[in-house]
């Protein structure tokens, strides 16, 4: 290929594929998106799970992060409820100190790092923001059944507590499916 030809379509695509600059007062799209739980049925179990990720979000000051899942079966044959809870958030790292060996490790003469609130303020600790969170909720059945399960998992949003939810009439064996109910 010529020089030419090559520098006129690297050119060419530069100007074609340039990033387009926002309007004047328009803030970048946020990536800080509402999370849309999952749900599965086989053979073996109903699942229900949520993956939070706050790290794009300008509201969360970076706390712990607590989210509960529940998911409860009711058939004639029996009833089962599961509760999840899930806690993420902030972690403290131990402190660090130079071994007379001179290789870096945790000293045994440093404050353990359960004794009262003193990694709040030592310089010591280094803090991590931890801004996903996981959680599922399982619950096994028979080969056969027709259940109904209800599932709800709370998790923190801008506004305070958001919660989602569901309920379904699930039927296993050879027509294993599930249909949503009102």
């Amino acid at each position: 290929m010529r020089p030419a030809l090559v520098v006129a379509a690297a050119i060419a695509a530069g100007t074609l594929f340039a990033p387009v600059p926002l309007p004047a007062g328009a803030a970048p799209a946020s990536s800080c998106e509402e999370p849309e739980p999952t749900r599965s049925y086989d053979k073996d179990s109903l699942d229900y799970g949520l993956a939070l990720d706050l790290s794009g979000c300008d509201w969360w000051e970076g706390g712990q992060i607590e989210l509960t899942a529940s998911l409860t079966r009711f058939s004639l044959l029996d009833d089962a409820t599961t509760v999840t809870n899930r806690l993420c958030g902030v972690a403290a790292a131990a402190p660090v100190r130079e071994r007379s060996g001179g290789r870096g490790g945790r000293d045994a003469d440093a404050e353990d790092p359960d004794e009262g609130d003193e990694e709040e303020s030592d310089p010591r600790y280094e803090r991590a923001r931890v801004a996903k969170c996981v959680i599922d909720a399982q619950l096994e059945h028979g080969s056969v059944e027709a259940a109904r399960y209800s599932g709800e998992i709370a998790y923190p949003w801008e506004d305070g507590t958001s919660t989602v939810g569901f309920s379904v009439l699930c039927t296993s064996g050879l027509g294993r499916r599930c249909t949503d109910l009102p």
